[in-house]
């Protein structure tokens, strides 16, 4: 057997394994709503359709039935006191009906037997607003039990035909905006007439149903291009019109529209889904593995595997591997893995592990990625980026390659280069360092900059060269140094230092610094080759003069590296030691100390 013949005969063999298992296992999530829903109420020699009515008008469904095929009892007398509604039903009319839920609708049916041959039933006619009398297209007409499909065309126009081994089928016309309405159609008669739906009409519910609408479109999943691509527009008008859900033990789609489920899909949640392409579904609960896409209009929890991508347009709650995208327009609580690019538009609670991006709204746990990680709100856990990690608030670490962005910082950010935030509390580690306001902790790198803390400029004079500019940046309790100076002799001595440091208030004019620095020297005499390294521990005591001017003196303890050898001095180093209180040769360096002063001004 060749591989495609070998495909072809597990596609088929899963078609007809999904098939039987559509047909013998639906049940309806919509039940499940309707069994939980209670109601007290009282017959006082009612009979039966006076009591269908009663329930009717005080229950959040409505009852479709024809009166023909139910046995009517006069003079009912019971009460019910918070009884499950079709617990009602079933103690009314017998154990010979089925009940069958539908969006706002309960249909009633009488238990039939089946017959070995098939009868033959079709709708037909047009669809028009029952008051206005305007055509309405795209309007959803469906068989209830084996949710075969149409849509109304342009002019209102639709026409469906089903089989059954059944005396009578049931069919349902929705459309968004309206009620729905329900025809039951026998054996020995064919619907060919027009079909006037009912708008909603009542002013609060055409309130709830606007809002509704807005929220829904936020979220809705057929909005996405990739979800366009692989549906139909029958599939997508079908979502929007019917509100029913029915849960199915597994499904096998090759592609949407083209499975089990038919055109329905969107209407339908599984337990188990198999794509061999793509696949359309209202949710999952338990495995979807799908070839290229698989698409989930709501809820999806358990495990979500796809070649390509998957997307999901309510709460997720489990693990979704990727080659290429996972896109989740709710909450997440789980796992979210991809080659590419993972989404979360609300709350995502977990891992986000991407080959490129990783985005949520808010997250608590971790986001890794190579490239970016986005957190548009608050991160709580730890963002790890390859290039970049951008959020708003940020209770946890950023750590990245090249750039790290918050507005709140509390804890911890590591860049290969720069850091920024708004406001600090903890630590700030790259090379640099920018925020507006430090509450607690340290900016630490080679350059920081803090808008309401510590930027100073200085000009001094030390023992060692004799001009030099300073710059300090960070907070008071911490600073960096960043330093240049010069020697103004034949060689010129030239001085590029690092530091760090701290000042301390004394009174109100009088402040002290410890900083502790290290700079290298070079001079047109010597090689950059050879180690030149002047250390520095400053204790600076300064007066302020004005606001930003400021009058400082620093004793200097001086520690001297050098393995550059004078042959003039026979020692290491430059002709820069004062009077050392220490000093030695070594094989291949020298090492000298001495105390030193520095003068300067602040600004």
């Amino acid at each position: 057997m060749g591989v495609i013949d070998f495909i072809k005969s597990i596609s088929i063999s899963l078609f007809l394994y999904g098939l039987l298992f559509s047909i013998l296992t639906p049940v309806s999530s919509n039940a499940q709503q309707v069994k939980t829903q209670t109601i007290s109420i009282s017959f006082n020699g009612s009979n039966t359709i006076e009591a269908l009515e009663q329930i009717s008008a005080i229950s959040d469904f409505s009852l479709s039935y024809n009166p023909d095929v139910l046995q009517v009892r006069q003079n009912i007398i019971k009460s019910y006191s918070s009884a499950p509604i079709d617990d009602v039903l079933i103690d009314l009319l017998g154990n010979q009906i089925e009940l069958k839920y539908r969006g706002s609708y309960i249909i009633i049916q009488k238990t039939q037997p089946t017959i070995q041959t098939k009868n033959k039933f079709k709708i037909a006619g047009d669809i028009k607003n029952a008051e206005t009398g305007e055509t309405i297209k795209d309007a959803t007409v469906y068989e209830v039990n084996k949710l075969n499909s149409t849509l109304s065309d342009d002019r209102g126009n639709f026409e469906l035909s089903v089989s059954s081994k059944s005396n009578y089928v049931t069919f349902a016309v929705s459309r968004v905006n309206y009620k729905d309405t329900i025809i039951q159609v026998t054996k020995d008669f064919n619907f060919d007439q027009g079909l006037l739906l009912n708008p909603i009409s009542d002013k609060a519910e055409k309130k709830i149903t606007f809002f509704r609408d807005v929220e829904a479109k936020l979220k809705e999943i057929e909005t996405k291009k990739l979800v366009q691509f692989f549906t139909s527009k029958k599939e997508r008008e079908n979502s929007k019109n019917i509100g029913l859900i029915e849960e199915k033990y597994f499904q096998f789609s090759l592609i949407p529209s083209i499975g089990t489920n038919m055109q329905m899909g969107g209407q339908i949640k599984n337990r188990y889904s198999f794509n061999l392409l793509a696949g359309y579904s209202y949710g999952l609960s338990v495995f979807e593995l799908g070839g290229l896409y698989n698409i989930d209009r709501k809820e999806v929890t358990g495990l979500q595997i796809a070649g390509f991508g998957n997307a999901v347009g309510g709460n997720v709650q489990g693990t979704q591997i990727a080659g290429f995208i996972n896109t989740n327009k709710s909450n997440t609580t789980g796992t979210q893995i991809s080659g590419f690019l993972n989404v979360v538009a609300d709350d995502m609670k977990g891992m986000q592990l991407s080959g490129f991006n990783n985005i949520s709204k808010n997250t608590a746990g971790s986001q890794i990625t190579g490239f970016i990680n986005i957190t548009s709100k608050k991160m709580q856990g730890l963002q790890l980026a390859g290039f970049t990690n951008i959020a708003t608030n940020v209770d946890g670490a950023q750590v990245s390659g090249f750039y790290n962005r918050a507005k709140e910082m509390d804890g911890f950010q590591l860049a290969g280069f720069v850091n920024h935030a708004k406001t600090v509390k903890g630590i700030q580690l790259s090379v640099v360092n920018i925020a507006d306001s430090v509450a607690s902790g340290a900016t630490i790198g080679l350059f920081n900059f803090v808008r309401k803390g510590l930027h100073q400029l200085s000009l001094s004079y030390n023992d060692v060269t004799d001009v030099n500019l300073d710059f300090r940046g960070g907070t008071h309790a911490f600073y960096s140094i960043l330093s240049s100076g010069i020697q103004l002799k034949a060689n010129y001595i030239w001085s590029y230092g690092l530091g760090f440091g701290r000042q301390f208030k004394v009174s109100k004019k009088l402040f002290s610094n410890v900083e502790l620095s290290s700079h290298a020297l070079s001079s047109k005499a010597s090689s950059f080759d050879n180690l030149n390294l002047l250390n520095k521990l400053n204790l600076n005591f300064g007066y302020q003069l004005a606001p930003h001017f400021s009058l400082n003196i620093e004793p200097t303890l001086n520690i001297y590296v050098s393995d550059a050898f004078n042959e003039n001095t026979q020692k290491y180093g430059y002709d820069i030691v004062r009077t050392p209180i220490y000093s030695k040769n070594y094989t291949r360096s020298g090492v000298s100390i001495w105390l030193g002063y520095s003068a300067s001004l602040k600004f």
